[in-house]
């Protein structure tokens, strides 16, 4: 590539992050338990804003209240 030199478009195309989700769901759980704590013990939940249906499924798995998340 030439400085200046057109490439072109970038095509986005949809992405689905669950994928991630099960490797998310081990990886929260795992945290909890190595340090003696159910999501009960948590006060507030942040997680990033990346895909909204990511952190309606874990909020699902984990029965996250509402009032816990903040987004």
């Amino acid at each position: 590539m030439n400085k200046g030199e057109f490439l072109g478009y970038v095509d986005w195309k949809p992405f689905d992050g669950t994928v991630s989700l099960p490797y998310t769901f081990e990886k929260i759980q795992r945290l909890l338990e190595r340090n003696h704590y159910s999501m009960e013990d948590v006060a507030v939940c942040f997680f990033s804003q990346f895909a909204l249906v990511n952190i309606q499924c874990i909020q699902e798995h984990f029965a996250i209240a509402d009032e816990k998340l903040c987004m």
